[in-house]
């Protein structure tokens, strides 16, 4: 009795190990990153459901897994502080797996074939971060129109011109006054 049960339980295990899959893959070098020499240390492949994240580290060849998977949708992302790399959607039903290329919130359902990738996942970097950029080479154009630059201008403008303009508007105050009283002479 107790080697059925021994053997029993053996089979339920095995049977609930066969329907777990493994997803697994490699980044390969492209134009973005030209060697594995190249990719970082820490980056890290992370594979995400409603209801859980794991969490894989890179080897420096590039490689990548993640073992007992159960069925459901996945998706497969890397995080890397020098690079960008092709994000996955990942269907498993039961130890099938199937990837497809694809962007972060995108849904697919298990029929869909369109942007198909193979399994095991072959990924690549999209862009490289760009942290520190040279010094723009100086332009006299851009500097004068600069809000900056346009204020100052307006203010030392306004410096010169108010002035003017008052003496203006006094001399015009004064010739009306002279005007008028002409006009108030002359009727006197």
């Amino acid at each position: 009795m107790r080697l059925f049960f021994i053997l029993g339980l053996c089979f339920v295990c095995f049977v609930q190990m066969s329907m777990q899959a493994t997803v697994e893959g490699k980044i390969v070098p492209n134009m973005v990153m030209k060697r594995w020499k190249d990719l970082p240390y820490d980056t890290r492949a992370k594979l995400s459901s409603k209801t859980s994240i794991k969490d894989s580290p890179v080897q420096r060849n590039g490689q990548f897994s993640f073992a007992n998977i159960e069925s459901g949708t996945y998706h497969l992302r890397f995080e890397s502080v020098e690079y960008d790399f092709a994000q996955f959607h990942i269907i498993v039903n039961e130890s099938q797996v199937h990837a497809y290329y694809t962007t972060a919130g995108e849904e697919r359902s298990l029929t869909t074939a369109l942007n198909s990738a193979s399994h095991p996942i072959t990924a690549r970097a999209v862009q490289k971060h760009e942290y520190l950029q040279g010094p723009r080479k100086f332009s006299l154009f851009r500097l004068l129109k600069s809000p900056m630059m346009l204020l100052s201008l307006a203010s030392v403008g306004l410096v010169f011109i108010l002035p003017k303009m008052s003496q203006q508007a006094r001399s015009l105050e004064v010739a009306q006054q002279e005007q008028e009283a002409g006009v108030t002479k002359k009727t006197t």
